[in-house]
């Protein structure tokens, strides 16, 4: 009687221990919830702000996109535009290189002009004295009578042969003025016929020039049309490549602020799995100090098998997965039923309630105790019913269904955990 009495007193001290072991360790637990809370919402914000601003890296880049495609079309436009004027630019050069041959003959028939002039000038007036010399002669022809000139030289001579001397000297004197006069007229038309033929190879050469430069003209009217149109197009395209660079500026600062951001997130996530693992040393310690009743619990190994906490479909089995909240590669350590906030969900066996509270990531959570070092968690929730030390039975409710912690949305994330390692509830639960 005294053993049995002994043995209850003992029992019952180790239950109590234990039991105020798990207390201590759901109010640590408790000490850092508001922290990890706080933690996660700012994750969410900045996982919003870095959504925001991809968003409008998204909107930038596209209309980055569109600037770039125009610049292309005006380079391609000011290529032509550029060939165009290079093309004018040729022929009016040719142009110029023509005027400028012409510009030279010109000058030289000018130079031609200005030479045939003096000499005019000079014949002029080599035949003005010509002219004086030959009218006085004719004056003195004129006043005297030659008849009597004759007779003059036929008296005064002293024989036949002096005679006939001063008759030839006569004649050839004539002759001499006769000669004159003819050359005189002769030089005066050569020289005014040479002076004519330059003139008017001149004036034709004038208006063959007249006629380049007036091309010329038109050519450069054209040009500066063109011109001006590359001007636009030029200060077009500057005005793109200023926006590309002042989007490029835009995208890096956003993609800068991005950056930080992702740092926050990945600092917070970081302080996160610290808290995590001083959590998991709870959860170590809940199953140690569980370890102290000898896997034994009410009615824990009278259940037959276990059933579904909730009646959803599942929507994330145990293994391998993408994060949907971090977009990492990972485990998931259970499975996920889709529910309702507010739902119901059911002990999974019966056994006694080992944690009611927060845990990081898992957001509400109660985690039963089945004997045998097997235990079941149920997290997200939105409202723990049962607490720490509570016993309850197959199918009782012990939370509802919310998304608290890291979720997407109202579901219920449920674990079997053997000797503290999770394992795949289908080799447990009916699927």
């Amino acid at each position: 009687m005294k053993k049995w009495f002994v043995r209850v007193c003992t029992s019952f001290l180790i239950i109590s221990i234990s039991f105020g072991f798990t207390k201590v360790l759901a109010e640590n637990n408790e000490s850092i919830k508001n922290e990890i809370n706080n933690n996660q919402d700012k994750i969410e914000e900045l996982e919003k702000e870095k959504e925001e601003i991809q968003d409008e890296i998204i909107s930038e880049e596209e209309s980055l996109k569109k600037i770039e495609e125009d610049i292309e079309i005006k380079k391609e436009d000011l290529l032509k535009v550029s060939k165009e004027v290079e093309v004018f630019q040729s022929e009016i050069d040719l142009i110029q290189e023509e005027v400028d041959k012409i510009e030279e003959e010109i000058l030289k028939i000018e130079e031609a002009i200005s030479i045939k002039e003096e000499k005019i000038e000079s014949l002029i007036k080599e035949q003005e004295k010509q002219g004086v010399l030959l009218a006085n002669r004719l004056r003195s022809y004129y006043k005297l009578d030659i008849s009597n000139q004759y007779l003059y030289m036929i008296l005064s001579s002293e024989n036949i042969f002096e005679l006939l001397n001063k008759l030839y000297n006569i004649t050839i004197l004539m002759k001499f003025d006769r000669d004159l006069m003819k050359s005189k007229k002769e030089s005066e038309a050569n020289i005014t016929l040479e002076k004519n033929a330059i003139e008017e190879y001149l004036k034709e050469e004038e208006s063959r020039k007249n006629d380049i430069v007036k091309k010329q003209i038109e050519l450069i009217d054209k040009q500066s049309e063109f011109i001006v149109i590359k001007e636009k197009e030029e200060k077009h395209m500057y005005e793109l490549q200023a926006l590309e660079s002042e989007k490029n500026n835009l995208i890096a600062s956003l993609e800068g602020v991005q950056n930080n951001l992702q740092n926050q997130i990945e600092d917070l996530l970081s302080y996160n799995k610290e808290l995590q693992a001083e959590l998991d040393r709870i959860f170590e310690q809940i199953e140690n100090d569980s370890s102290i009743d000898n896997g034994t619990t009410p009615e824990s190994g009278n259940e037959s098998g276990f059933l579904r906490p909730v009646d959803g479909v599942i929507t994330c089995e145990f293994g391998p997965r993408i994060n949907p909240v971090t977009f990492e590669a990972g485990f998931h350590n259970g499975i996920d039923y889709a529910g309702n906030t507010g739902e119901a969900i059911r002990a999974t066996k019966s056994g006694i309630v080992e944690y009611s509270g927060w845990i990081e990531g898992y957001g509400y959570t109660i985690i039963l105790n089945h004997g045998d070092n097997i235990k079941s968690l149920y997290a997200h929730s939105s409202q723990l019913i049962v607490s720490v030390g509570a016993s309850v039975q197959q199918g009782e409710t012990v939370a509802l269904i919310g998304s608290t912690g890291m979720s997407t949305g109202p579901h219920l994330h449920f674990e079997i955990r053997i000797n503290g390692q999770a394992v795949d509830p289908f080799g447990y639960i009916p699927y």
